[in-house]
């Protein structure tokens, strides 16, 4: 917390599920939550690299926006459910732009991960105990393979049609279904390429921006600029507007 200059200080809660999962909430009180599943699965070393993760989400303003992505798709969805899927006509570009940012916002996180724990590997085994861990069979995991794994998947990037394939895994529009993380090999590709870049080595080497002690500076996240969030916002009020004039002609 103080590298990343993160106040006030998170509160830490425990979810009592099986499920492995952790994640952050609010901005002015913020706080983090792990669920036993996690904890039971992970070593200390995999622990610390999914809170300094969570850490960078609180840092870099995204659980804001977050709570604004959740609103705007429980809108959309509630509008369409009134007006017989009609909606999704004008408000899928909106998800998804908002779906696209969350899984751009994981990248970021992943980065705060790697800069706090001055460590890949960490991370790294921590995503892989994310997409297939098990207690019972932890030691079989591999982490040279899962790299590996993320290397054959990166190429296939080379074809077209996999690009294709790849954006309806993602948007799977038809059932309004929507990914908010990357798939784990290409987080694993992803950080891998930033921890051997200029930018990291610069960051290492102490030539980034401060706000006191040392921290460093992060701009608050937004899907693209101060203005993008203008628009976005004017359309979650325009959604909202359609639903009351809706709801006022069910009740008239």
């Amino acid at each position: 917390m103080r590298d990343l200059d993160v106040s006030p200080e998170p509160t830490l809660f425990v979810s009592q599920s099986p499920t492995i999962n952790a994640y952050a909430l609010g901005q002015e009180r913020p706080c983090i939550v792990l669920s036993t599943g996690l904890l039971d699965l992970m070593n200390e070393a995999e622990i610390r690299s999914a809170i300094a993760h969570e850490l960078g989400h609180i840092k870099c303003g995204h659980t804001t926006l977050t709570q604004m992505a959740t609103w705007a798709v429980t809108l959309v969805f509630s509008l369409t459910s009134m007006t017989f899927g009609l909606s999704t006509l004008v408000s899928t570009g909106l998800i998804m732009a908002f779906y696209e940012w969350l899984r751009k916002a994981e990248l970021s996180a992943d980065r705060a991960a790697l800069l706090l724990l001055d460590d890949l590997n960490p991370v790294l085994q921590s995503m892989m105990q994310l997409s297939g861990g098990s207690t019972r069979y932890g030691h079989e995991l591999n982490l040279e393979e899962f790299i590996r794994q993320s290397e054959r998947y990166q190429r296939l990037d080379q074809d077209g049609l996999n690009q294709v394939y790849k954006f309806f895994l993602y948007n799977n529009i038809s059932g309004s279904t929507f990914l908010t993380h990357p798939f784990t090999v290409e987080r694993v590709q992803y950080l891998r390429d930033w921890c051997n870049s200029e930018e990291y080595r610069q960051i290492r080497a102490g030539n980034y921006r401060r706000t006191g002690a040392g921290a460093v500076d992060v701009p608050v996240a937004s899907p693209n600029d101060p203005e993008e969030v203008d628009r976005l916002r004017r359309e979650l009020d325009e959604l909202q507007r359609q639903i009351d004039a809706i709801r006022r002609s069910q009740t008239d």
